[in-house]
């Protein structure tokens, strides 16, 4: 299967081919489509707030203000907040598996349990999406993003990383001191296109005194466009990064590790 992604008024063609296995006990505990936009000129935050709990009804059961603040350190040391007012409204589904954010600068959507399929996942998104663009009006996307977070339990303390990632961050020896904690980060640019790969390896070690943690590895696919908000415009963009994400996830997991996500 080939796609035609427009990009900078070129067409690239992206090759499609690939098949990856469906993992049904897929490690995945946050999925994430993230939208940035250029916004409307009229930004009417309790308007905005309104029309979503009519347009969103079981959304709306649990909607957050989001502000934003800025801090700063005066000469003598006093911390200063100043507030910037609402800048969206956080929306939660009624079972708790879905967050999202109607925001001034864009739009995300996290699923955060039960991951289930990415057709799933992807009309979830287009559903409010449609909904955000009608409330918020905004003028143009402007980045793409599509983020998976997996979490990997490791039983075992030290970590052989090599269980758990092809090429691991290399454990640094000093006296036989073995590695309890890494933090890596690759930031990739996929060859010949336009989309870009932000992969974070890390670990969330246990309790203290206690063997194991969790390892991370944690895949941002994402593009800057200038596009407008459609969602014709925007699905050829996420059917291709979700490709690259299950590229990134399957060239970076050894054999043997996937084989107990089947």
């Amino acid at each position: 299967m080939f796609f035609l992604v427009q990009y900078n008024n070129m067409t690239k063609p992206i090759d499609l081919k690939e098949k990856f296995p469906h993992l049904s006990k897929a490690p995945i505990v946050e999925a994430v489509i993230d939208f940035r936009v250029l916004p409307g000129d009229i930004w009417e935050p309790q308007k905005l707030k309104e029309a979503i709990i009519k347009e969103l009804p079981s959304y709306a059961k649990k909607v957050d203000e989001t502000k934003e603040f800025i801090y700063s350190l005066s000469m003598d040391g006093i911390q200063k907040k100043d507030e910037f007012g609402c800048i969206g409204y956080k929306l939660v589904s009624p079972d708790g598996y879905y967050i999202a954010q109607f925001n001034k600068q864009g739009f995300v959507l996290s699923r955060i349990k039960k991951y289930e399929d990415w057709d799933s996942f992807s009309s979830e998104a287009l559903s409010l999406w449609t909904v955000y663009c009608r409330l918020v009006n905004p003028k143009k996307v402007k980045r793409i993003g599509v983020r998976f977070i997996n979490h990997m339990v490791a039983a075992e303390s030290p970590f052989d990383l090599r269980q758990y990632f092809n090429n691991p961050p290399e454990e640094k020896q000093v006296d036989n001191w073995n590695l309890a904690r890494f933090l890596h980060q690759d930031c990739l640019i996929v060859s010949g296109t336009p989309y870009f790969a932000n992969l974070i390896k890390t670990v969330i070690p246990s309790e203290p005194n206690k063997e194991g943690g969790i390892i991370v590895l944690d895949i941002d696919i994402f593009v800057n466009v200038d596009l407008e908000c459609t969602w014709d415009n925007l699905s050829k963009h996420l059917t291709v990064m979700q490709e690259k994400k299950n590229k990134a996830f399957f060239l970076n997991v050894p054999k043997e590790k996937i084989r107990e996500f089947i």
